[in-house]
């Protein structure tokens, strides 16, 4: 039986919102599961972890936590300063998509992460053989307004906004250790703004929950998930082969956080690299130049180049060469870590005059349904991953 993108995508979009450790996320998982079971010689495995059902917890208690301390600079400026180092450190680390230890404290709910890995007998006795990792996230995020087509173009200013929030209460500490009189209205006034951001986060999450998340992030595992089979059916020259399905991408990429710390002998031992596929059922095709979660992460490995110049001459339809400044990736982690990764996504421009702002189309909406995904493109992304990683292969056993 042929494992098309097509039809996998089909067989799991019966599975909609599925969150971090909801019951959709884990019968989705058990069916990409029971789809790989068959393939000969696939190692299959699920990597259980805890970990909390939304990032909005993590934001409320963030938020809370630095108005509470902020509205108690009367009593001692040094409060503010505790609760810029512990919420406003925290959130940093989240939002730059770093370990952050009070997410993980807030972790009550098993997940996994699917691991699938084909590996020919001779490598086995060689742990410094390259690998190649292949991944997608299978959780669908939290409806949140922010990501609209009409707003996701101020989504930079927002994080910077934060960021200026959170210097104004280090300067409102400076200002009482110095003794000087601060305005009690701009402390409640920056106080309600502090506890209005969870709450504009919140909304459309109380009202709609998680999105159905067939492009963001379903297109991706379908895609992952047929270029794995096509591999573990033909090795490729001097690569082994894993398939990397994780959970946790939009709690500051936790499931990544999770397999690397699990995995971190094996890839300090080993020549590793890394393809993200996220959101690849519409907008145009892109390489991910470089992402901004919260400070600007350039991916400058290989991958990248060697991704470039086999689509210039379009036999996989139209792919560019972009930046991506809405929001984070997942695969900044690996990156961050050594590993040689690059992220294929569909991106859209948020104004057609306008080219430097891209955005994934129906990221956290409602709109993302089954009948935006256009398949053509996931099989022309899925056609030129495969290509990659073949070349890849060669090249490594060149050196």
């Amino acid at each position: 039986m042929r494992l098309s993108a097509a039809n996998i995508l089909k067989q799991l979009s019966v599975y909609p919102h599925r969150g971090c450790t909801t019951e959709a996320e884990m019968l989705a998982r058990e069916e990409l599961m029971a789809m790989l079971t068959g393939e000969y010689g696939v190692d299959l495995k699920e990597e259980g972890f805890m970990a909390p059902a939304s990032p909005l917890i993590f934001f409320w208690i963030m938020f809370s936590g630095l108005a509470l301390c902020l509205l108690a600079v009367e009593f001692s400026p040094a409060i503010p300063l505790f609760g810029l180092v512990i919420f406003g450190g925290s959130l940093f680390l989240f939002f730059d998509y770093r370990p952050s230890p009070l997410l993980w404290l807030l972790s009550q709910r098993m997940t996994a992460n699917l691991v699938a890995e084909k590996m020919p007998p001779d490598s086995r006795e060689n742990p410094y053989r390259p690998l190649f990792i292949i991944h997608a996230n299978l959780d669908s995020p939290p409806v949140m307004m922010h990501f609209q087509h009409q707003l996701i173009l101020y989504f930079p200013y927002f994080i910077w906004g934060l960021v200026g929030l959170l210097g104004m209460i280090f300067l409102l500490s400076v200002l009482g250790f110095a003794g000087l009189f601060i305005p009690k209205g701009v402390i409640f006034t920056a106080a309600v703004i502090l506890l209005l951001i969870p709450l504009y986060l919140s909304v459309d999450y109380w009202m709609q929950g998680y999105s159905k998340g067939m492009n963001d992030n379903l297109s991706g595992v379908a895609a992952a998930t047929e270029v794995a089979v096509r591999l573990f059916r033909d090795m490729p020259d001097n690569l082994d082969i894993r398939l990397l399905l994780t959970s946790g991408a939009y709690m500051g990429g936790a499931g990544m956080q999770h397999y690397l710390s699990m995995h971190q002998e094996e890839l300090e031992k080993r020549p590793v690299s890394l393809i993200s596929l996220h959101g690849i059922g519409t907008g145009d095709l892109s390489l991910v130049r470089s992402a901004s979660p919260l400070l600007p992460q350039n991916f400058h490995g290989s991958l990248i180049r060697k991704a470039y110049n086999l689509s210039k001459d379009g036999q996989y339809g139209p792919v560019a060469v972009r930046d991506f400044k809405a929001g984070g990736l997942e695969s900044v982690i690996p990156m961050r870590a050594g590993v040689d990764s690059l992220t294929i996504v569909g991106l859209s421009a948020t104004d057609p005059n306008q080219s430097g702002f891209y955005y994934i189309p129906h990221m956290q909406q409602v709109t993302d349904q089954l009948n935006t995904i256009d398949t053509q493109q996931i099989e022309n992304c899925v056609t030129l991953t495969e290509a990659l990683i073949r070349l890849h292969g060669k090249q490594s056993g060149a050196k």
